[in-house]
């Protein structure tokens, strides 16, 4: 990993520069998972095939330039513990994005788009 943040409250995530060159995991190199969640502004570069990966309930994800593989950026929702689902997936630049949840899913000029 270069950047993990596990089992999180609250995470304000904004502004990072994350590069490098990292081997082939099962997990991406920057991997955060929070119940509430905003992700912004951060630039992301690694040779992986996932090279940042969200987790969480309520996820505002937004204006990150994320280079990969074909899914550079990896977005899921999903209740932590439990109760509604909230994903806004908007104005990010990624190589490829995967978006998923099991709620509410909005997703907004992206590029590449859905």
């Amino acid at each position: 990993f270069f950047v993990v943040a596990n089992l999180i409250d609250s995470l304000l995530f904004q502004c990072n520069h994350c590069l490098g060159t990292a081997k082939e995991h099962a997990l991406p190199p920057v991997l955060l998972f929070a119940a509430r969640a905003n992700v912004t502004g951060n630039v992301v570069d690694f040779a992986a095939a996932t090279a940042m990966g969200i987790v969480g309930q309520d996820l505002v994800v937004s204006a990150n330039s994320v280079r990969a593989g074909g899914n550079a950026l990896a977005v899921a929702g999903i209740p932590v513990p439990a109760g509604p689902v909230r994903v806004v997936i908007t104005s990010n630049l990624a190589t490829g994005i995967f978006a998923s949840s099991t709620g509410a899913l909005v997703r907004a000029s992206n590029i590449p788009a859905p």
